[in-house]
């Protein structure tokens, strides 16, 4: 999909592959390198990742 006054293509659903798990301990364990604004989501994926795992 593409919007003619937009430079960027919107991703569909099916575009999006899952982290890793070692790619997602990085993420977790460079929590403070992080911009400040991304934290809140990081940690409420975090806290629902074990039970979004076997959808």
């Amino acid at each position: 999909m593409y919007y003619e006054h937009s430079y960027r293509t919107v991703k569909d659903d099916t575009d999006y592959k899952c982290v890793s798990d070692y790619v997602w301990v990085q993420i977790v364990n460079n929590l403070d390198k992080v911009e400040v604004k991304y934290r809140p989501i990081l940690l409420l994926l975090e806290e629902t990742r074990p039970k979004l795992s076997p959808l």
